[in-house]
């Protein structure tokens, strides 16, 4: 029933072959071609291939079959049962599918480029850095398809050129900048109307630059830069614009006096008069030229003042006697007039009429005098007022045209106030104005300093609310100070974190804070300062705590040994405690700035040493290396040597690798393995060496003991005169080693002198020692380990017994040198199977020893 177990046939009859298995062998054969041929005929069907590799059971065909499979679907669909039924279709089905996966990655990764690309391409603003970012992102698709690859060109080419107009904008602007700067540079030597014109032309191309689809790209700065120089330039165009004004007017004015006649109009106090109530002019050519001008009509008008007759002193003196207040009235009113102060002169004139001054009695010269100062008063304020009605109507235009300049707040409030100003000032020179040219110059200037008003008032109110916003703060720090606790006595409860960080919070609030009025500011200075004072008195002795510790860990970190193992760990736990207190406590930015500058030097310089300790290391390894395959030289060269010197080698070697020092880890493996292959190498021949050696040996002792036994037998049973051994045979073998050549040296020279004296008491000896060599030689097997005789089983038992119980007793191990130096001691007569069992003994012995 076990004949299965062996693969033949139960009965003989059945064993000889018969021709079925050959023929199923051949309808296999034709089967497994037929396969081929319809896995070849397949053509690319898919369907077809997937049926046919389901039904097929040869392997061959169903790899052919499956190169025809490529749709993702089918690929799925036929890889699960091929995974146990076909490694190598299974193998190839899953490439196919990870190649599928890796195109469609591809291909998604390439829409979302070009996904990207369009966005950017419709985003509002585009940054050079967007592009080269989408192109650093394309370039990791690979290769993508055609249509994908032509509409991600179509995409960048179109960013590509909104670059190129950003840029040209940008330049464009730059230009512009540059234009308007030379212009500025330029405007003075210029016709107004040139200016106006290229300004005009300027502001064009700036209009169109900043209503260009790639405006939004360009700098910030740019635009604010370009903002402002118009603005200043628009400002200069102005004061050109008025001085231009008062050019005009003062040439009209030297043109109307040039054009009189010196000898009845010109008076020297009326052009004072008239060319002070003109609006200065910046000192250049033109103003030298109009003062020298005015200076030559002034020369003109003294030339032609008549000569005042002079009166014998003593009618002078006579005449000018009267009221001495009236006298210097008259000088004052005198000189103003001279001058060309007219103010000055009406309120002398006024003195003169008052009450006090009327009633005083005049002489005839000054009656005379006062007629005449008070007919130049009249002719010069008909003179100031005609100029001071000019310069006024001038001021008037100018403040008229202010609204349409749009000049900034702070211009604007400056223009104004400086119009309002010389208005009062030709008040003073001229003469008061007429209430309607005034009251038009009042509200020309009150329109046009309607958007500085609404400013100056959204300031106010920005102080009112910012002065909300102080009060609110100092009452927030209150508040704060009073819930922490941290001035109490459980301040140590108290979060310090969260008062750095709100101290830090509110300071950077505090600043933030816009302008406020003078009085309140300084007021809530103070109280904000006092009601923080109550939180920064505690915070500063605990960040004066949280400091020493971190000096603390600075020390330890300086004190750690850089060529300690756990210094890395050290460090390491140091840092994280550092972390976690700065966390826990952070310190002013300065003094944590500082501390930490501090902290990281010393981790740096700990780093350097270490990173020095282990270059340093690496060059004693690269010794310890190169001495090490000096070494390993040093054996390899010492095959060829003799085998003491192959000894001493070895074992001079071995020291020296050992006193060597690590080796790289990466040449630790390789040197190690080199060393122990060279050194294994020569300890094969060593121990080749001695075991020819100790077969030598053991061949001479075997020979040796059997010289002693053939004398021992020939004592013990002569069996011819001649001599059984000499001594020329015992020295023509190898010498042994001292204690066992003179032990078996002695126990031959014995035998062979007893065997040639018939030493009968020898004889009697060998005789006796028999059984004790029995009882030896058993002993010896029971110790070594060797196989007794079959017939002495039972004293091997009973010896076997006595030997366990005196190794118990005695406690002591059986020297195996010691029993085979008793049993070559030992002489005996013996037997040829007794000697076989000494020579086997011997071997055994011998070689454990």
């Amino acid at each position: 029933m076990f004949d299965y177990i062996f693969k033949r046939p139960a009965n003989p009859a059945e064993a000889a072959p018969t021709p079925e298995p050959r023929i199923a062998v051949e309808a296999q054969v034709k089967d497994k071609e037929i396969a081929l041929q319809q896995a070849k005929a397949l053509g690319g069907e898919e369907l077809a291939a997937v049926e046919f590799i389901l039904q097929c059971q040869f392997a061959d065909a169903r790899l052919i079959a499956a190169d025809n499979l490529h749709s993702k679907a089918m690929l799925e669909r036929i890889l699960p049962p091929m995974r146990k039924a076909d490694r190598r279709v299974a193998k190839l089905l899953q490439a196919r599918l990870d190649a599928l996966a890796a195109a469609e990655q591809r291909e998604q990764h390439a829409q979302h480029c070009l996904d990207s690309a369009r966005k950017l391409a419709e985003e509002a603003v585009l940054l050079p850095n967007q592009a080269i970012d989408l192109d650093r992102a394309w370039q990791l698709v690979g290769t993508p398809s055609p249509g994908l690859a032509q509409a991600y060109e179509e995409a960048r080419t179109v960013l590509r050129e909104r670059l190129a107009a950003q840029a040209q904008l940008q330049r464009t602007v730059i230009d512009n900048l540059m234009h308007l700067r030379e212009l500025a540079a330029q405007a003075s030597g210029m016709a107004q109307a040139d200016v106006a014109a290229a300004l005009e032309k300027i502001e064009q191309e700036v209009a169109q630059s900043l209503t260009a689809r790639e405006a939004p790209s360009l700098p910030k700065h740019l635009l604010a830069e370009l903002a402002a120089q118009q603005q200043e330039f628009k400002s200069l165009l102005t004061s050109l614009a008025e001085i231009q004004q008062a050019i005009q007017a003062r040439q009209d004015l030297l043109q109307r006096w040039e054009e009189t006649d010196p000898q009845s109009e010109l008076k020297e106090e009326v052009l004072r008069a008239g060319w002070s109530a003109l609006p200065t002019l910046p000192s250049d050519a033109v103003a030298e030229a109009m003062q020298a001008r005015f200076d030559t009509l002034l020369q003109r008008a003294i030339a032609a003042r008549p000569q005042q007759v002079v009166q014998p002193k003593a009618d002078t003196e006579k005449n000018r006697a009267g009221n001495p207040a009236v006298a210097q009235a008259l000088e004052t009113m005198e000189k103003a007039l001279h001058e060309g102060a007219v103010r000055a002169a009406l309120e002398v004139d006024k003195q003169l009429r008052s009450p006090e001054l009327q009633g005083a009695k005049l002489n005839a010269h000054q009656n005379a005098q006062l007629a005449k100062l008070r007919g130049e008063l009249a002719n010069l304020q008909g003179w100031a007022k005609w100029g001071g009605n000019v310069s006024r109507e001038e001021l008037l235009h100018a403040a008229e045209e202010l609204p349409a300049k749009a000049l900034p707040v702070a211009d604007l409030a400056k223009k104004v106030g400086g119009l309002r100003e010389r208005w009062k000032s030709l008040d003073v020179s001229a003469g008061p104005a007429n209430k309607d040219l005034w009251e038009r110059f009042d509200a020309a200037c009150t329109l046009a300093y309607a958007p500085a008003a609404a400013h100056f008032k959204k300031l106010a109110e920005e102080r009112q609310a910012n002065l909300r916003k102080a009060e609110a703060l100092v009452a927030e720090v209150r508040q704060f100070a009073l819930n922490s606790h941290c001035s109490g006595e459980d301040a140590s409860a108290a979060d310090w974190k969260a008062v750095a960080g709100f101290c830090a919070h509110i300071g950077q609030a505090w600043q933030r804070l816009g302008s406020i009025d003078r009085k309140d500011k300084k007021r809530l200075d103070g109280e904000f300062e006092q009601s923080l004072k109550a939180l920064k008195g505690p915070l500063a002795v605990q960040q004066k705590a949280e400091a020493a510790t971190r000096e603390a860990l600075i020390a330890e970190t300086l004190a750690l040994n850089p060529t300690d193992r756990a210094t890395l760990d050290t460090v390491r736990q140091l840092q994280e405690r550092w972390q976690q207190r700065a966390k826990a406590l952070p310190l002013e930015r300065r003094v944590e700035q500082a501390l930490w500058q501090k902290f990281r030097a010393a981790c740096d310089a700990l780093f350097a040493k270490r990173k020095e300790a282990a270059h340093v290391a690496d060059a004693e390894r690269k010794q310890h290396l190169a001495a090490k395959e000096s070494l390993c030289q040093t054996l390899e060269a010492a095959v060829s040597e003799p085998v003491p010197a192959i000894a001493r080698i070895l074992r001079e070697t071995k020291d020296a690798w050992n006193k060597a020092g690590p080796v790289p880890r990466a040449q630790e493996n390789q040197i190690e393995s080199r060393f122990q292959a060279a050194a294994g190498a020569l300890q094969k021949q060593l121990d080749a060496a001695k075991r020819i050696a100790a077969d030598k040996e053991l061949n001479a002792l075997r020979d040796k003991v059997r010289l002693c036994m053939s004398v021992e037998r020939e004592v013990v049973e002569p069996s011819s005169d001649a001599a059984p051994a000499s001594v020329e045979q015992w020295q023509a073998l190898p010498a042994l080693s001292a204690d066992f050549e003179k032990c078996l040296r002695s126990r031959f020279d014995k035998g062979l002198q007893a065997w040639q004296s018939k030493d009968a008491q020898y004889r009697a000896s060998l005789e006796k020692n028999r059984s004790v060599l029995l009882q030896s030689l058993l002993r010896f097997e029971i110790t070594s380990g060797v196989e007794s005789p079959a017939q002495l089983a039972r004293e091997r038992l009973q010896m076997q017994v006595e030997v366990l119980q005196s190794t118990l007793k005695n406690g002591t191990v059986v020297n195996k040198h010691d029993l085979l130096m008793d049993l070559c001691k030992l002489a005996a007569a013996m037997d040829q199977a007794t000697a076989r069992r000494v020579e086997v003994l011997i071997g055994k012995l011998r070689s454990a020893a």
